[in-house]
């Protein structure tokens, strides 16, 4: 090995990640912050600073020796000689000093984003420094703000527990016999727990239906006896997450998902993007768990929210839709027989993907989209093209589930020459679910899958006996249980039949 490839880089330093994060214009405010006699007195962080300004954003390989002799050219290290321990340490010092600058740049550039916090805080300090007569306007100016904001939004109800504690600290330093507005205080306070804590339930009983974790929810029994007696539809956001949570417990699910979906389609001013993004991802989760037992109806409900919530951008993550949530609607609108539906978000949203997730997430929805149009042939070629699926535990699921569907298929139409190869893919999905990240509910769907396909196949190539009419009877028993999670289960109901007009043209 030469002494080239042995020089170290600094590109997979936290310092490079964080840099890469930057847009354009947030670099030249960083440089300003850099430079900043108040934030920093160091001239070799301001030196290191403008070196790597030059390589953003691309950060070519940057060797440790090069960047060392650039800051420190009075030692005269040579460019080419690796850095011994004591000035690695230097090196590392000065990007440890950079990294805790631009660690305090983005703190201080999100703070700036909530001028009501800035407010409120601000009363706070000016409370304790005896500023009491300048705190009305400071007050007065925080719940001007405030009431601009969207009401969902994930700190409104805390900042509003905020001011109104404010305002009973600033109460409390004036006539003490003066009626002092504690109850705003109080209420506010219960409304921004009570939604925290719910929101954090319903994050983790979804959680728990589709990963192998489960939780304590403390105070539960308390909390829903009080939910279920309390009027908080004055509050959308506790009402939403206690219908989501409600949802997954599997309690009254009419009574609690029209209301749901009513909060979020006819109240969504009141809600941030962001509020809107967890609540819309926790009700797809619910709709998947609907689907698994056979509901197919909820297909047609995902895909309307999608066409719903697609033109708004909620889906976007600055200028490119989200890769999960495109390859989602396009399987909603074909779960529902809707071709067209998944084409039209395939034209319109297909070249607004990540550039780096383009190619793979377009080429995966045409085999989806030939599947379904039963294209099984070129389904087959366009899956040996792609060679392997997208990064991502689930596009990997999809990937083997396909596999599996298509050499089905094609075995029919080939008249078992496609056999060997569907009996290695069924191997090698069992091998992967074995490893799989699931909850035991989730994984028992796809080993259902699994063995239900593997009884039809064996009951369709039976050269010699004709199965019983109750054995095809069993098997369609087992596909429909509605209290059995069952992925694919639409398409397995179809192969059934196909198995049963077999068997009943040879009988």
């Amino acid at each position: 090995m030469s002494i080239m490839e042995k020089r170290k880089t600094i590109n997979d330093s936290k310092l490079i990640d964080l840099l890469k994060a930057l847009g354009n214009k947030e670099m030249r405010s960083l440089s300003e912050f850099v430079i900043s006699p108040f934030f920093n007195k160091k001239e070799k962080t301001i030196r290191l600073f403008e070196y790597l300004k030059k390589c953003h954003p691309d950060f070519k390989v940057i060797y440790r020796p090069s960047l060392y002799q650039h800051l420190f050219p009075e030692e005269n290290h040579a460019a080419n000689h690796p850095l011994d321990r004591r000035k690695d340490k230097k090196l590392r010092d000065v990007m440890s000093d950079l990294v805790k600058l631009i660690e305090q740049y983005l703190l201080h550039k999100d703070q700036q984003k909530n001028e009501v916090r800035q407010k409120y805080q601000l009363v706070r300090v000016f409370l304790s420094r005896g500023l009491q007569k300048h705190v009305p306007d400071l007050l007065k100016t925080a719940k001007e703000k405030h009431a601009l904001r969207p009401e969902g939004d994930p700190l409104h109800l805390y900042d509003a527990s905020m001011l109104s504690e404010m305002e009973l600290s600033y109460a409390l330093t004036q006539d003490w016999g003066k009626p002092i507005g504690m109850q705003a205080a109080l209420d506010y306070f219960h409304y921004h727990a009570l939604a925290g804590q719910l929101r954090l339930y319903a994050a983790a009983i979804s959680r728990e239906h589709t990963m192998p974790f489960t939780y304590n929810y403390l105070m539960k029994k308390e909390l829903l006896e009080h939910l279920s007696v309390s009027d908080y539809t004055h509050v959308p956001i506790v009402d939403a997450y206690y219908r989501v949570f409600m949802l997954f417990r599997g309690e009254d699910l009419e009574t609690h998902y029209r209301p749901l979906l009513h909060i979020l389609t006819e109240q969504n001013k009141y809600f941030s993007y962001r509020e809107l993004q967890n609540l819309y991802a926790l009700l797809f989760n619910f709709c998947n768990l609907q689907i698994n037992r056979g509901l197919r109806e909820y297909n047609v409900q995902k895909f309307e929210i999608y066409k719903h919530t697609l033109p708004e951008g909620l889906w976007h993550y600055g200028k490119y839709i989200s890769r999960d949530h495109f390859i989602l609607a396009v399987r909603a609108a074909l779960g529902s027989n809707n071709i067209e539906g998944a084409i039209s978000v395939i034209e319109r949203y297909g070249d607004e993907l990540p550039p780096q997730h383009k190619k793979p997430i377009r080429h995966l929805v045409r085999i989806f989209l030939f599947f379904a149009q039963k294209k099984y042939t070129e389904m087959h070629d366009a899956l040996i093209k792609m060679g392997k699926p997208p990064e991502g535990f689930y596009y990997g699921i999809y990937f083997r589930l396909l596999k599996i569907q298509v050499y089905y298929e094609l075995s029919i139409i080939k008249n078992g020459e496609y056999n060997g190869l569907l009996k290695s893919e069924i191997d090698n999905f069992k091998g992967y679910l074995r490893r799989a990240p699931m909850s035991k509910r989730n994984k028992a769907s796809y080993k259902r899958f699994l063995n239900i396909i593997i009884r039809i196949f064996n009951k369709r190539f039976d050269r010699i006996n004709a199965p019983y009419i109750k054995v095809l009877q069993s098997i369609r028993d087992t596909i429909e249980d509605p209290n059995e999670l069952l992925v694919e289960k639409q398409w397995l109901l179809e192969k059934i039949k196909e198995l049963e007009d077999y068997w009943n043209k040879k009988r």
